[in-house]
């Protein structure tokens, strides 16, 4: 069944392939994703592996399979396995207890977002990767229990040396594309005995979104390639699809650009592409009424526009803040995609112009997480114009573009 590119990608071609291939229980020979131009240009000059398991026939579908079985750290797709054993060992009793930072005995480093440095429950600390507290579970649990668990998840290299609190951020851990999605097959699976309750709480820690009527679960992971932040990063999306009651397909990504910048955003766009490709994002009774039902509604804001004075720095700065995708026409307009829908649906666009007068209709974005969000826009450029403060509805801040145009990002309070 063919699926579509979401504002990430457009339609790529399935060929098969026969060499060797080892993934454990597989029935079938894995299908090769070979990209087309559209995808050529998103990946750009990053390295992407992508492997996933329709748990429905086993099907597989590989992207530079011949990097499959590569090892790198897991980053923080560990808090996957890391939550399991927190709350399997009662190392964690409650999930949505809260526990107090401690600046003293975990000082901020320089790249922490506002959202670390405060206090987290399991379930923040899963959402915002806040290493912190999985640090704190680290020393609580030791070493042997980790050894035997990842010796029964037959997760990686399965080192975890005793003291260590970072094994699997500092390269001591290593686990590639093709042995995180036996892990995630395994669990989904029950292979592991896992606790239904615990189960139940990875997969509502775990949604990241709905796609086209599906969920997609999953965990990101990121880290340095070498001791300097400012240089190539590394990183992860690994996790499952879900179409209502359907079999899930798991699914792990790696990928490595040249700043974390480049692969933050990249890591989703680029997985749910896929996985909407192959079909495991794709829902047929939703697509069709897609294309025969007129989505536009009579007399709401259908479309915003926004003058630049400059075309490759309005897409630069946007896509590296909020991490948007554009479809270009010309030197003379670039639409903006709406994020999950189609390639050709649209939000808004720029418009080339000679200067720009600042000021008029606010527009406001929304976010799930309002101080990563606030990172980005200091990372890609904006000035913020006013800090983050609480109004009636939620939290919400205002920041400048290259241009000037004052915009707003605003959150919901915890919970809703």
């Amino acid at each position: 069944m063919a699926g579509r590119w979401t504002d990430a990608c457009t339609q790529v071609l399935l060929l098969c392939a026969f060499a060797p291939f080892h993934l454990a229980a597989a029935s079938s020979e894995p299908l090769t994703i070979a990209p087309d131009g559209e995808f050529e240009r998103l990946v750009g000059e990053r390295e992407v592996v992508f492997l996933a398991r329709e748990l429905d026939g086993d099907q597989l579908h590989a992207f530079s399979r011949e990097r499959l079985e590569e090892r790198h750290p897991p980053f923080s797709t560990f808090k996957i396995p890391n939550l399991l054993i927190a709350l399997e060992t009662g190392t964690i009793v409650d999930p949505g207890a809260f526990r107090d930072w401690n600046p003293a005995l975990r000082p901020a480093d320089d790249f922490w977002p506002v959202s670390w440095k405060q206090s987290q429950s399991l379930e923040t600390a899963f959402r915002r990767s806040a290493v912190w507290l999985f640090r704190d579970i680290a020393l609580e649990v030791g070493g042997a229990q980790y050894r035997r668990d990842l010796a029964r998840f037959d997760y990686g290299n399965q080192a975890a040396p005793d003291g260590n609190d970072g094994f699997w951020l500092d390269g001591t851990l290593q686990i590639s594309t093709l042995e995180q999605v036996d892990f995630l097959t395994s669990l989904l699976q029950g292979e592991f005995g896992t606790a239904p309750e615990h189960m139940a709480t990875l997969r509502t820690f775990s949604l990241l979104e709905e796609v086209d009527g599906c969920r997609l679960h999953g965990k990101t992971g990121a880290g340095p390639v070498g001791e300097h932040f400012d240089g190539p990063f590394e990183g992860w999306l690994v996790g499952w699809s879900q179409c209502g009651e359907a079999v899930p397909t798991v699914f792990a990504l790696w990928t490595r650009g040249s700043s974390f910048a480049a692969i933050r955003d990249f890591r989703q766009q680029a997985a749910i592409g896929m996985l909407q490709h192959i079909g495991a994002l794709h829902d047929e009774t939703q697509e069709d009424e897609d294309m025969t039902t007129n989505s536009h509604i009579h007399h709401a804001i259908d479309y915003i526009e926004i003058p630049v004075t400059d075309l490759a720095r309005a897409k630069r700065f946007y896509g590296e803040a909020f991490g948007w995708t554009f479809n270009d026409y010309g030197d003379q307009y670039v639409g903006i995609r709406k994020p999950g829908a189609a390639a050709d649906k649209e939000a808004g666009g720029f418009r080339p112009v000679d200067s720009v007068t600042p000021g008029g209709v606010l527009v406001i974005l929304y976010s799930e997480d309002l101080e990563a969000s606030l990172a980005g826009v200091k990372q890609a450029g904006g000035r913020i114009t006013q800090e983050p403060f609480d109004f009636p509805g939620g939290r919400r801040f205002q920041f400048a573009d290259p241009d000037g145009h004052e915009l707003a990002v605003w959150s919901a309070p915890a919970g809703q």
